[in-house]
């Protein structure tokens, strides 16, 4: 799903049906994704979400991780939101 927030922004959702991730470890991966990258902590096995954490951080983009909506059993939703300098219109 995609929408253009009030602000010009562009929110993304991804939806993945997968097993999920307990609340602890979402919370750290949220964390880590918002700080400077450590490729060495522990997090090799995530190496993806090190790149992405950079690659956001570059661009000004927020990413964020959670469990999926209500009525899906387990699964994660990422969410993205661009901001309004790197969207442009269709014309």
């Amino acid at each position: 799903m995609a929408q253009v927030a009030s602000d010009g922004r562009l929110r993304i959702e991804i939806h993945d049906d997968g097993l999920g991730m307990d609340p602890e470890h979402l919370a750290e991966v949220n964390a880590r994704l918002r700080r400077s990258p450590d490729p060495g902590g522990g997090f090799t096995n995530h190496i993806g979400l090190v790149v992405v954490g950079c690659l956001a951080r570059h661009h000004g983009i927020e990413v964020e991780f959670s469990p999926a909506r209500s009525g899906r059993d387990g699964g994660t939703t990422a969410t993205v939101l661009l901001p309004a300098s790197l969207c442009s219109r269709a014309s």
